[in-house]
């Protein structure tokens, strides 16, 4: 009877093992299980960020249009516009005040004639940068002390014809040292 006990408690020590045993692996099956949902999870989670990056960066850019050669001979009219007005400021201490008005107006009938064709031209000087404007950035030039990104000179001006950038503008970008 000794025997027979000693082997009972024996088998009972084996089938508590097995229980426990059998626990832990259902246990791990659900470990497994969750990790590899988890797993599943985070996948579609880095496609839909993806998609949402795309969606954003589409929705941000301005959609540049194919343009017939007469919106092309507008762009670089406004352009050249643009740039005269800028050197006529520069000039303005070397020109005579009538000279001056005369360019300047000269000028002003250009923009509206620009205008009348609803022809605009974008400027960004000065202004604080931010993702996805509708710029290209020729260079970047490093300052200390900035809160945020601007863009310190437009080398060329976005153009904007009947409400849609035809023309990026091409800018100089100012950045913290840090």
């Amino acid at each position: 009877t000794n025997n027979l006990l000693i082997y009972m408690n024996l088998l009972m020590v084996d089938f508590k093992i097995l229980v426990i045993s059998v626990a832990i692996v259902f246990i791990l099956i659900g470990i497994i299980a969750t990790i590899k949902l988890l797993l599943n999870i985070i996948n579609r989670l880095q496609e839909s960020v993806i998609m949402l990056k795309t969606e954003i960066k589409s929705s941000v850019q301005s959609k540049f249009l194919q343009i017939s050669q007469d919106t092309k001979d507008f762009v670089e009219l406004a352009i050249e516009v643009w740039r005269l007005e800028r050197k006529i400021n520069s000039l303005s201490d070397s020109i005579d005040d009538n000279k001056k008005k005369i360019m300047e107006n000269s000028v002003h009938k250009l923009k509206g004639y620009l205008k009348r064709h609803d022809v605009e031209i974008r400027e960004y000087h000065e202004e604080k940068y931010t993702e996805g404007m509708n710029v290209e950035i020729l260079s970047v030039e490093q300052m200390d002390n900035l809160k945020w990104p601007m863009i310190k000179e437009t080398i060329e001006p976005a153009i904007i014809v009947k409400g849609h950038f035809v023309n990026k503008a091409k800018v100089i970008l100012l950045k913290n040292k840090k």
